[in-house]
């Protein structure tokens, strides 16, 4: 492992989750790169907020006509969110695999207001996906 990781941890590691409208993902960033992958359900929007200052939105899911993709790489130290596609009421079942594997120290939250103050060009989506 890089010396920045420091003990011992996994060179990778996978987790499955479930977004709903009852269950949704908080503002988080993670130090390793980030892999999501759609398995079913509902396109997810994911709001991305890059280091370089930078801000996207970009839909997960399998309708690849449709502007949606079956996976999405999200870079380490981005910020990042994500919300079922205003109108959908089911659910979606994702996945994300990390490397190197991720650990709790790796995990960071972010605050609504540092974030919009840190990028103002995204103030409406951090907003309404935050909200």
């Amino acid at each position: 492992m890089p010396e920045a990781y420091e003990g011992d941890r996994p060179y990778g590691s996978a987790l499955y989750f479930l977004v709903s409208p009852e269950a949704q993902i908080v503002m988080h960033r993670i130090r390793s790169d980030q892999l999501y992958h759609h398995y079913m359900g509902d396109p997810l929007e994911v709001l991305m907020l890059y280091p370089d200052g930078t801000g996207a939105v970009a839909v997960v899911g399998s309708d690849l006509a449709g502007g949606e993709r079956p996976q999405l790489f999200v870079p380490g130290g981005t910020f990042h969110t994500s919300r079922l596609a205003p109108g959908d009421s089911g659910y979606a079942l994702l996945a994300s695999t990390e490397w190197p594997g991720v650990e709790p120290p790796d995990v960071e939250h972010g605050y609504v207001e540092e974030l919009v103050a840190a990028f103002p060009e995204m103030d409406e989506q951090i907003r309404a996906f935050t909200g």
